[in-house]
């Protein structure tokens, strides 16, 4: 179909000629949605954007991910939008990959104005690719089109506004975002059965565990299982705070509640709840205007509290596990 796009990739062989080794498509595509009109690449992993995708809006966008199993073969692995599709916006104009971080640039996305443009940042943890952070130029007006190019290395993110005034009419800019992480350093089980692993088992996505087993609270409304994480953060300077949490229950028809301690208040804040999985989900929550109540003013502490409720009915030998978790800082 017209402007439907597709991907080639080339591998070379040993004789150093680049051969053609597969041709990739969207499982669903349409005209004028122009996929791979440009790709990242890292690894066994191919990012490819369609920014003129209109699946719910028009001219709103997307982007493709497809992975390389064992085999050699490649597959649509998830489509990323963003989190409020918006006519136009173009998101899936520029992408980057490197690691567990993929970057979108939506660059008449809004930021600071309306159309001044936006990236998005995505983390996958395990099989989901939920939303890291949305970054914008602090200065940005109508038109720039920041996000218009994007790349990451993992722990920074270069965005580039080709059409910034600052220096003359489209004189253009680039815009420099670190990217943090800051594991768990201490974990306490405040409900439930401690089983086994611990803060090695919950660093990264490697399906070991931090498991406890579900116990009957006192109160219906409380978790059976409930698990405070802790870490200190290396700078007070944020721009955004973000928890990565990947967890599951073992078969309970459990309730995921993920509180973040407020220190202004001295009180546990509800970010997230949601039905738990039986398989390992990835959950973020992100702060994105003022982090500071939820970061100790001394010592940069900060808390996390993951529940599951099983809304009063706790069965016997099941389990919360815990995947990963850590902070993201970013600024």
């Amino acid at each position: 179909s017209h402007d439907t796009g597709s991907l080639y990739i080339y591998y070379k062989n040993d004789a150093g000629t680049w051969m053609e080794s597969a041709k990739l498509r969207p499982e669903v595509r349409d005209i004028h949605d122009r996929f791979a009109i440009v790709c990242g690449i890292h690894g066994d992993v191919v990012v490819a954007g369609a920014p003129y995708d209109s699946d719910v809006v028009e001219g709103s966008g997307a982007a493709y991910v497809f992975e390389r199993d064992k085999l050699g073969d490649w597959r649509q692995a998830a489509k990323l939008k963003a989190p409020v599709p918006v006519v136009g916006d173009q998101f899936g104009y520029a992408v980057s990959v490197h690691g567990d971080l993929y970057a979108v640039g939506s660059r008449r996305g809004p930021g600071r104005t309306p159309h001044s443009g936006a990236v998005y940042l995505y983390e996958r943890v395990g099989g989901d690719w939920p939303l890291l952070a949305k970054v914008a130029a602090d200065d940005g007006e109508d038109e720039d089109l920041f996000g218009r190019s994007v790349f990451t290395d993992g722990r920074s993110v270069i965005a580039g506004a080709m059409h910034d005034d600052d220096l003359g009419i489209n004189a253009g800019a680039a815009y420099l975002f670190s990217r943090e992480v800051v594991p768990a350093t201490e974990f306490m089980v405040t409900q439930g059965r401690f089983r086994r692993g611990g803060l090695e088992e919950a660093e990264f996505s490697d399906d070991r565990y931090l498991e406890v087993f579900g116990f009957p609270p006192l109160e219906v409304s409380s978790a059976s299982v409930e698990v405070v994480f802790t870490s200190n953060l290396p700078t007070q300077t944020l721009g955004q705070l973000a928890l990565t949490a990947e967890v599951s229950s073992s078969g309970a028809p459990a309730l995921l509640r993920i509180e973040l301690y407020n220190y202004d208040t001295g009180e546990w804040q509800l970010f997230d709840e949601r039905g738990a999985r039986q398989v390992d989900a990835g959950v973020i929550v992100t702060i994105s205007d003022d982090p500071a109540p939820f970061i100790d003013d001394g010592t940069g502490e900060v808390k996390a509290r993951i529940g599951f409720h099983d809304r009063g009915v706790t069965f016997p030998s099941w389990l919360g596990r815990f995947d990963m978790v850590h902070w993201t800082v970013i600024q």
